[in-house]
């Protein structure tokens, strides 16, 4: 059983570098729900990951595909690091480096499910069945701005957003994994 921030036990390869400023790198590493969520060891899922360096921000995104009963579910986490300060942004912080705040981006993700809702009746979902209230609860979220990812991609702001395509409507085939990324600004 692993004991906590005993690296040994977890498995994780660990370099001692000269930092003086470790607390990302000790968070990054410690995290229990980060360290269960990536757990290569589980066939039912893999990761990957992906960073990108612009200006002085590093930007990793992981992406960890779980396969429940042969439908994959996708799960984002994402981290933005100062690199002059060695800290990670907070989401204001993202927010004040992209001239944006909650309403705007909340209206900003209203606009992209409203179309996505508006393309999927033009390719056949009945709307008498399904309003637009039961489209955004059967992607099984509430809430515009829960549960989202961001990352810095030459300089934009890209927001990972997943929500569930495999439902009694089968949204499935519509969306793409590419359908979950958003460029902000």
């Amino acid at each position: 059983i692993p004991t906590e921030n005993n690296e040994e036990d977890l498995d994780l390869d660990v370099i001692d570098v000269e930092n003086p400023n470790k607390d990302f790198y000790v968070k990054l590493n410690s995290k229990d729900d980060i360290i269960e969520l990536y757990d290569t060891k589980n066939n039912a899922s893999n990761f990957q990951y992906m960073y990108n360096v612009s200006k002085d921000t590093l930007s990793i995104l992981i992406i960890n595909n779980i396969y429940i009963d042969d439908v994959k579910h996708i799960n984002y986490k994402s981290y933005i690091i100062n690199l002059n300060t060695m800290k990670e942004l907070t989401n204001e912080e993202i927010y004040n480096k992209f001239e944006i705040d909650e309403e705007t981006l909340n209206v900003f993700i209203s606009s992209k499910f409203l179309n996505y809702y508006a393309d999927l009746l033009d390719n056949g979902l009945d709307g008498n069945k399904c309003d637009y209230e039961c489209f955004i609860y059967n992607c099984n979220f509430q809430d515009y701005l829960e549960d989202n990812h961001f990352y810095i991609e030459d300089n934009h702001l890209i927001l990972y957003k997943y929500f569930d395509t495999n439902n009694k409507y089968n949204y499935s085939n519509f969306f793409t994994e590419e359908s979950y990324r958003f460029v902000v600004k």
